[in-house]
C-alpha cells in the first residue's frame, strides 16, 4: 500500500494505492484545505485513521524546493519534513519531491 499526495497552497490531495497486476489501483482518496492544517501531519493522520491498513511507503509532491527531505511551503506558514511525517504517521519510508517533478513523473 502506498500513500501519495499533492501538497499545494490551497489543497492537500491524498490517496492510498495498491499494486495489482503490475499497476497501481486507487483504494481511497480525500482532499483537505491546506489553510485549515497547522502542519501536514494532521491531514495525513486524519486520512489514515479511516484506513483499513497502514501504507508501506509514502511519496508527496510539495509546492516547495525539497532539500534533505525538507521543504518550506511557499504559500503556507508551515514546512514539510519527511522524517517528522514518517514518525507521526508510522510510515517506514516517506519521500518528498517538488510538485513540478511529481507532475513530470
Amino acid at each position: 500500500m502506498i500513500l501519495a499526495g499533492d501538497v499545494g497552497g490551497t489543497k492537500i490531495l491524498l490517496g492510498l494505492f495498491r499494486e495489482q497486476r503490475g499497476r497501481l489501483r486507487a483504494v481511497r482518496e480525500a482532499t483537505f484545505p491546506s489553510r485549515d492544517a497547522t502542519s501536514l501531519v494532521d491531514p495525513i493522520r486524519a486520512f489514515l485513521d479511516d484506513a483499513d491498513e497502514r501504507p508501506d511507503g509514502c511519496v508527496l509532491g510539495v509546492a516547495a524546493p525539497v532539500v534533505g527531505g525538507r521543504g518550506a511551503q511557499v504559500n503556507l506558514p508551515w514546512s514539510v519534513d519527511a522524517r517528522r511525517i514518517a514518525s507521526a504517521a508510522r510510515i517506514d519510508r516517506v519521500t518528498l519531491i517538488n510538485d513540478v517533478e511529481a507532475a513530470a513523473w
